[in-house]
């Protein structure tokens, strides 16, 4: 992918000494984001773990985030390669801007970008969740529908809780899934509800392009104390007992949250023979451009 544009960071001298660095939330779309030197991305099947060298946590990101993550080479801006990435794969600009913005905020926040502050301490970055067997305290919170989700009214029934956002791309990849799984939730006594970051206009939004048909709980006006997923990324996912408690470990991650739902739906995974890709012609660099679509452009 090649960018025509003046470059926007410099180079740091040696025994220079290094700037504080901005909050994550104030990167915006003019930001040219760089990952610090001693994070090292490995490339499995076209997804990326990231080493931590600083604390040695390992990070998962899927193909989508695994491409963004390639184009971060402090001259490109989010807006630079916002572009680059929509008209590559015919995607919404506007659609991939803002989930390119989220993903560069998040690495940020993590401490995996030169120049920006970690919102959380090393040791708290990476979400581990509640042990299972932990009772999750009650809440009540006002529903997409128009009605209250009361967790502790909830107690007799399985529930499978997942951490959703109307601005996350991630969220709209496990989509499928939830709706193909609903039923298999609902016959194995499982209840699915999102509990969703974000206003009521913007998830109504999100569900009706997804078509989707899924009890939402609005996290508006939650108490931070009494969230279920304490400085977790969306989607991730716990599935609680009829007692209310943790039934399972936390599950995070496009990667990850479908395989668990279909677990908790008692599917099995079916075994799929994965042949090789053909050699992809015309390739403009030495990167392989991967099969996806970030988001199609309505027509």
């Amino acid at each position: 992918m090649d960018h025509d544009h003046d470059h926007h960071g410099h180079d740091q001298s040696e025994g220079e000494e290094r700037a504080p660095g901005i909050p994550a939330d104030q990167i915006d779309r003019a930001f040219p984001a760089r990952p610090r030197p001693d994070v090292v991305g490995v490339e499995i099947e076209r997804e990326m773990l990231l080493v931590d060298g600083a604390t040695g946590a390992v990070r998962h990101l899927d193909a989508i985030g695994s491409v963004v993550w390639q184009c971060l080479d402090g001259e490109a801006t989010i807006d630079e390669i916002s572009a680059d990435l929509a008209a590559g794969f015919k995607a919404d600009p506007a659609v991939v801007s803002g989930d390119v913005l989220d993903l560069v905020r998040i690495l940020g926040g993590q401490g995996l970008l030169d120049g920006v502050d970690p919102d959380l301490p090393p040791q708290v970055q990476e979400p581990t969740g509640f042990p299972t067997g932990t009772e999750l305290p009650s809440f009540r919170l006002d529903t997409l529908e128009g009605g209250t989700f009361d967790l502790g009214a909830e107690r007799g029934h399985r529930l499978l809780l997942v951490n959703w956002s109307p601005r996350c791309g991630f969220c709209d990849q496990i989509a499928p899934d939830l709706a193909e799984y609903g039923p298999e939730l609902e016959r194995e006594g499982i209840k699915l509800v999102l509990l969703s970051i974000g206003n009521r206009e913007d998830n109504e939004e999100k569900l009706a392009r997804l078509g989707l048909r899924l009890p939402l709980a609005l996290k508006e006006d939650l108490d931070p104390a009494l969230d279920p997923f304490p400085g977790t990324g969306t989607p991730s996912a716990y599935l609680l007992d009829e007692q209310g408690r943790t039934a399972s470990e936390l599950s995070v991650g496009a990667f990850n949250v479908p395989g668990f739902i279909r677990e908790a739906a008692g599917v099995s995974t079916p075994e799929v023979e994965v042949e090789e890709p053909e050699p992809e012609p015309n390739v403009e660099d030495d990167r392989a451009r991967p099969k996806f679509l970030i988001e199609p452009k309505s027509t």
